[in-house]
């Protein structure tokens, strides 16, 4: 994709288809001064598209203490952290390493500042830990040199290092990823903790920190389970059996970090008598790549267009998810800068007149009779996308409420139609029905907005504080906006009235709704051929396969079909997660579609523009599974 596209698709708001001069000195010093700025920013600056690519940083804390006073040496954990220092430092990782801490204060007081002065926002860090562990109640701790074998609860941060509290400190500086990979006992062996005898007595250390930041992505991986050993060896220059088998997979090309984990486990399990069973806690939604390879990068990239091009109305939801799931990824600096430019989505640069869902539903076997959508006939329109689980009352709304209606019905015949009656009659009881109520479809587009909620403003309209025209104007609604339908009111003179709020304004507001006659029905033509895309095999999971898609189009050319509109849906799921990821994988569907060639139909006037002859709906129950459904309707 030319990064003349790009700037194109950013810079649209879309087509509607269907409608003192300074001394010498003080100006060097200036232009000094701007260079240097210049320099700093300069990867921000070069990013206007939103292109730009920059490995977030790697930075690594690595720990071994071997020599203990009261509990035995392990010499191999000298050994591990060398090993991790060498393997780190070969993935690009900028690591620091330190052997037989003592306690907690120089973790805390020389450390860990030091440390942290090399951070930044977005960093990829890592902390690995080899030498004695425990845990102790919901905590997990490793254990500096001069640990006593016995202390008091009161007392236990001041003599080992909480897991949990320094990942606290870590998330504090916004980083992409905070990686720990603990290579310890957790199991409280020959310590002893007993009860204070004064409860008076606080702790001085550093106690355990609940996350104030859980947006952050977090993994903590454990070389054995809970109240389980973990085994290190006595001979010099062996490495403990975790550590062994993690560093002889850690710099496998082109695996996550998950597989390379469930790797050194299943190694380290079939290993060790009794097995050692390593897990991870995860709180993360990435799965980053240690060593990606450019197959890997170049999945990366597709991700980032397909959320960078989406759709006005979704881009800011597709970014945001990009920056969760791919949070230390080349494109951070691009997707943070984006976001930074765009605080607020409030305006889409595509709709349609026609609701999704009818156009989806609209798909006929090929002996049935074609159907038709009916279009809004005030100045609002629909989203291009929506979605049925964050708004399930839809599923139950019939066809006929959502405008499917028989091929080749005209104006009058619409006309006589009663659709939306119940929704005026129990909206509106005040009214007396008019007969122009169906006539300009008013009945029907009044229902559709209700039902859908989200809709979008088709020309520049006026908000009021109160549902009268005199009423003083708090909102001016420009075209493209994103409104949030809250209630349907008649004001004077029987005017109608949309209470709303905006993307940027929760403070509901008044707009009048005109009617204007029923318009002609969107005619789709024949249903021609529906298909189920998987995920992309041995990719990224928001990666759909391109291969059927392109199969298809290939095939429809080939038999002479004209696509008029083209309908994307996913499965039903009550996993939030699920359903966000099944919503990129929809996005990057469309995104092959519009990269891909199609043999559009084009009527007089119209514009070829494959954007304009795409809808999708997300969270349908008629289907299940993780692919994506694509419907394609056209003529010949």
């Amino acid at each position: 994709m030319s990064q003349k596209f790009i700037r194109t698709v950013l810079g649209s708001q879309g087509d509607f288809w269907e409608d003192i001069k300074l001394p010498a000195r003080g100006l060097l010093w200036c232009l000094t001064l701007f260079l240097i700025l210049s320099s700093v920013n300069a990867q921000d600056n070069n990013c206007g598209d939103y292109l730009c690519e920059k490995e977030p940083k790697r930075v690594a804390l690595v720990i071994g203490n071997a020599t203990y006073t009261h509990l035995a040496s392990i010499p191999s954990a000298i050994s591990d952290a060398e090993m991790m220092r060498q393997r780190l430092t070969e993935l690009g990782f900028e690591v620091e390493l330190h052997t037989d801490v003592r306690t907690p204060s120089q973790f805390w007081d020389e450390i860990v500042p030091t440390f942290r002065q090399k951070l930044t926002t977005g960093d990829f860090i890592v902390f690995y830990f080899s030498g004695h562990g425990f845990a102790y109640g919901a905590d997990n701790f490793v254990a500096p040199t001069d640990l006593p074998l016995s202390m008091n609860t009161q007392h236990v941060t001041d003599h080992a290092i909480a897991v949990e509290s320094f990942k606290s400190t870590l998330e504090t500086h916004s980083p992409g990823l905070v990686l720990f990979i603990i290579d310890a006992c957790r199991s409280i062996g020959a310590l002893e903790i007993t009860s204070p005898d004064n409860q008076n007595l606080i702790p001085k250390g550093p106690a355990v920190m609940q996350n104030t930041n859980t947006a952050v992505n977090s993994i903590i991986a454990y070389a054995t389970e809970p109240g389980h050993v973990a085994l290190g060896s006595t001979a010099p220059g062996q490495l403990s059996p975790f550590t062994g088998a993690l560093s002889g997979h850690i710099s496998t090309e082109g695996s996550p970090f998950s597989t390379v984990f469930k790797d050194a486990a299943a190694e380290l399990v079939s290993s060790t008598a009794p097995p050692q069973v390593p897990g991870t806690f995860d709180w993360s939604r990435t799965d980053p790549y240690l060593k990606p390879t450019s197959q890997n990068l170049k999945a990366e990239e597709e991700v980032w267009l397909t959320a960078l091009t989406s759709d006005l109305a979704v881009r800011q939801g597709r970014v945001k998810f990009f920056l969760q799931r791919y949070s230390v990824s080349r494109y951070l600096i691009a997707a943070r800068k984006w976001l930074a430019d765009n605080p607020e989505n409030d305006l889409a640069s595509r709709f349609t007149r026609a609701s999704p869902v009818a156009i989806d539903r609209a798909w006929r076997s090929a002996s049935a009779e074609m159907v038709a959508i009916r279009r809004l006939s005030v100045p609002l329109a629909f989203a291009r996308s929506l979605s049925q689980d964050k708004k399930p009352t839809l599923r139950e709304s019939s066809d006929a409420e959502v405008g499917l209606v028989r091929s080749g019905i005209n104006r009058k015949q619409i006309a006589n139609l009663r659709t939306g009656q119940e929704f005026i009659a129990r909206t509106l009881p005040q009214s007396d029905l008019r007969t122009d109520f169906y006539r300009n479809s008013l009945a029907y587009s009044l229902a559709n907005i209700d039902a859908h909620g989200t809709m979008v403003a088709m020309r520049r309209l006026l908000g009021r504080k109160e549902p009268t025209a005199s009423a003083e104007v708090v909102e001016r609604i420009p075209a493209g906006a994103i409104l949030q339908i809250k209630d349907v009111t008649v004001g004077d003179n029987e005017s109608i009235w949309l209470q709303a709020t905006g993307a940027r304004n929760s403070s509901p507001f008044y707009f009048k709704l005109d009617a204007t006659p029923t318009p002609q029905v969107l005619e789709l033509g024949h249903s021609i051929k529906e298909l189920l895309v998987p995920p992309r095999p041995g990719s990224l999971t928001e990666l759909v396969d391109p291969a059927p898609i392109r199969a298809a189009l290939a095939e429809l050319k080939a038999q002479g079909w004209k696509i008029t509109w083209i309908s994307l849906s996913t499965a039903a799921t009550v996993d939030e997660v699920e359903q966000e990821t099944r919503a990129a994988r929809m996005a990057n569907a469309e995104y092959i579609l519009k990269h891909s060639d199609v043999p559009l139909f084009v009527s007089k006037g119209a514009t070829p523009d494959i954007a304009d002859r795409i809808t999708s709906v997300s969270g349908k129950e008629d289907f299940s599974g993780d692919s994506v459904r694509i419907r394609f309707f056209g003529i010949k």
